[in-house]
């Protein structure tokens, strides 16, 4: 049976998934919208400048669809962590850390998770399970 921390860790990082996929892709593709709809239409209007206009556009899509790839990636790195943390395997508690520590940079609500989780990982009950033979966490 998994402890409680280890449950805690998973569901943190199904959320998290789900939240990097959802948002993550809905704000990139609003960065394109509003980037391309608004910000080219300042920038040539500004500066009466159809070829900057055009570089305003392209910029603003391919930062958002860069936004987008990075949310996708990060959302499925948590559902592939979530999934193998019971299992033990250790890279993805390795990457599980990584990315808690990466997460206390956003500060506040991921701060805050980042903290939950680290607290979780280094937790002796997770310690004391983690170091159990597989046989005996079945």
């Amino acid at each position: 049976m998994l402890p409680i921390k280890v449950k805690t860790n998973t569901v943190i990082f199904k959320v998290m998934g789900w939240i990097y996929l959802v948002l993550g892709v809905l704000f990139g593709i609003g960065i394109i919208v509003f980037s391309v709809g608004l910000g080219t239409a300042a920038f040539a209007s500004a500066f009466d400048d159809v070829e900057g206009a055009a570089i305003a556009t392209i910029l603003s899509v391919v930062i958002g669809g860069v936004g987008i790839i990075i949310s996708i990636v990060k959302g499925i790195l948590c559902f592939v962590i979530a999934k193998n943390l019971p299992l033990k395997k250790d890279w993805a508690k390795v990457t599980g850390i990584v990315l808690a520590i990466l997460m206390l940079f956003s500060f506040p609500f991921g701060t805050v998770i980042g903290v939950i989780l680290l607290v979780n990982f280094f937790n002796d009950e997770f310690k004391n399970w983690w170091e159990l033979p597989a046989e005996e966490t079945a």
